[in-house]
């Protein structure tokens, strides 16, 4: 398997993840601050994955021509 789309779905389910999390922590009645804090940064490393999937992408096109 490629590792360019493999980190993208990996990324977004991350980041989608961390937001159901965060919305159902702070809908819950017991929101717990730790929670949240990481579930922020469950998106964030999600986020990095993107990024990183991205710069790969770009590199490899740039190495091609």
């Amino acid at each position: 398997m490629k590792l360019v789309p493999m980190l993208y779905m990996f990324g977004i389910l991350i980041m989608f993840a961390g937001v159901f999390t965060i919305v159902m922590s702070i809908a819950s009645d017991g929101e717990n601050g730790q929670a949240v804090l990481y579930s922020v940064f469950a998106v964030l490393n999600g986020l990095i994955a993107v990024g990183v999937a991205e710069i790969l992408k770009t590199v490899r096109r740039n190495s091609l021509q």
